[in-house]
């Protein structure tokens, strides 16, 4: 099973949340998205998976994502 498999179950069933929320964001004029794993009414939840480079990048995303959105960061790692 993948990262996603895993974000979209434990979002919705553990979490009570929201799965794979895009988000726009504009800065200085340039526009793009950014993409939560889980949004809840609190937090915004990136999973990662153990021994994965990726689970650095969820720590950047999930602080980056909670401070544009005003909700707490949250980093979970799936332990395989």
């Amino acid at each position: 099973m993948g990262e996603l498999f895993y974000s979209v179950v434990l979002c919705t069933a553990l979490f009570g949340g929201e799965a794979e929320v895009s988000s726009r964001i504009d800065l200085s004029g340039d526009a793009g998205r950014v993409r939560a794993d889980c949004i809840t009414p609190t937090h915004y939840i990136e999973f990662g998976l153990d021994g994965a480079a990726s689970v650095r990048d969820s720590v950047h995303q999930a602080i980056f994502g909670a401070d544009l959105n005003a909700l707490r960061p949250m980093v979970v790692i799936i332990d395989r």
